[in-house]
């Protein structure tokens, strides 16, 4: 190991291959961000309704999801699932369902959560005014525990570009798949693969570090909200 000879002269000639990858994952992630995140909104007001049968099922949803190896719900939906319905969905489909039904289990607790650290006096409040729950939830409700989200948002954010690096489990074109590729035709696993994981930290590190500031900022916020109510 202490002779090997390094080289990533093949990495720069298939630099757009790998790019081409980059682009994949990341199309993959914001397909399964932006579904799973409407399908969590759902799920989330189902799991605070006051209907029992409803809030069971949201329950029974999210536990299923959140307890089961997403590999293998990405495994069940590209091989099970098309024998049971007999249609044969792609990798990109089968993987943008998988993780947007996982994400949307995950984003279902996020707002659950949210909408709860909503004080009942608003409730009360938006209730006094003649507001029906649909819109008391979209004018008053909502706009608040949203701003309470966005940090737990930016953390589903990370998580789910990660989450993408399985899809190449049934040869999506993401990044860690075109990664793969060249490794076994160059011959050339380390650097490879070494290259991966320096574009995954490229991406990500920034990610983590916008996440770690918006939570910073919103815990100032929230502490100096109550400071301000008393003057």
């Amino acid at each position: 190991m202490l002779g090997y000879h390094w080289d990533f002269g093949f990495v720069f000639a298939n630099a757009g291959y790998l790019l081409g990858g980059v682009l994949g994952m990341l199309r993959l992630a914001a397909g399964a961000l932006a579904l799973g995140a409407v399908l969590g909104l759902l799920i989330g007001l189902c799991r605070v309704s006051r209907r029992l049968l409803v809030r069971a099922a949201a329950i029974a949803y999210v536990g299923l999801f959140r307890n089961t190896p997403a590999v293998v719900q990405l495994l069940w939906l590209y091989y099970a699932l098309p024998i049971l319905v007999g249609v044969q969905t792609g990798p990109f489909v089968a993987a943008l369902l998988s993780f947007s039904l996982a994400t949307a289990a995950y984003m279902a607790e996020i707002f659950r959560a949210g909408i709860e650290s909503v004080g009942r006096g608003q409730w009360e409040a938006g209730r006094a005014l003649g507001l029906g729950y649909f819109r008391l939830m979209r004018l008053v409700i909502l706009p608040q525990a949203v701003r309470r989200m966005v940090p737990a948002f930016t953390n589903q954010v990370i998580d789910v570009v990660k989450l993408t690096a399985i899809s190449s489990m049934i040869a999506y074109g993401d990044l860690v798949y075109h990664a793969q590729t060249l490794a076994e035709q160059e011959f050339r696993p380390i650097e490879a693969y070494t290259v991966l994981a320096i574009l995954f930290s490229a991406i990500l590190i920034p990610l983590s570090y916008l996440a770690t500031r918006v939570e910073h900022r919103f815990a100032r916020a929230e502490r100096v909200r109550p400071a301000s109510g008393r003057r």
